[in-house]
């Protein structure tokens, strides 16, 4: 029920501030403890493991990034956050995508949108 311009303005500002004032240190402390929450749950397998494996491999061109990178992850402090913040947060960088649900009346039994192309013939 939020106008799409006005949650657009609120992220915007929010951006704004980071830029402006950067994160508070729990903030980085939670950010960091998420991502490493999720690189633990990505190596639980060892198909997981390999995969994640090969694409340090070829993204990055170091299979030893799976042994150190929560130490890098570890070594991003919060002048690093705001940095990259004016670096990339910026409106030159910005694509917004607002897409919008079909109303349920537009639907037709077959689950398809109405008047659409998606009739049968």
């Amino acid at each position: 029920g939020i106008p799409v311009e006005k949650l657009e303005k609120a992220i915007l500002e929010e951006l704004e501030e980071v830029q402006r004032s950067g994160i508070s240190e729990q903030e980085l402390e939670k950010a960091q403890a998420q991502i490493r929450r999720q690189i633990i749950l990505g190596l639980q397998s060892s198909l997981a493991t390999a995969r994640r494996l090969g694409e340090y491999v070829v993204k990055f061109n170091d299979p030893n990034l799976i042994n150190t990178l929560f130490d890098k992850y570890a070594a991003v402090t919060r002048d690093d956050v705001q940095q990259a913040a004016h670096q990339y947060l910026i409106e030159k960088n910005r694509t917004v995508v607002i897409t919008q649900p079909v109303q349920r009346s537009e639907f037709s039994g077959s689950g398809k949108p109405k008047g659409r192309g998606h009739e049968k013939q």
